[in-house]
């Protein structure tokens, strides 16, 4: 068995790194840490149309939530 490679940090960064890891092959486990509660997003601009509620973060997502369990990524 692999050694996994964990990565610190649900962020963009944290995010992109484990899709990049997948994307180029990397079989092994991928363990991303984070204090965030949900899946890796990139922090949106305040805007107002994010303030009225006209814009959501799925949009921010570096993946779709389902892609980490498809792709073996543990949160």
């Amino acid at each position: 068995m692999r050694e996994p490679i964990v990565i610190i940090g649900g962020g963009m960064a944290g995010g992109n790194a484990a899709a990049t890891l997948r994307d180029e092959g990397f079989s092994g486990p991928v363990v991303l840490l984070s204090r965030e509660p949900n899946v890796p997003f990139g922090r949106p601009p305040l805007s107002k149309t994010y303030l009225r509620s006209e814009e959501d973060l799925a949009g921010w997502y570096v993946r779709p939530a389902g892609w980490y369990a498809e792709h073996d990524v543990e949160l």
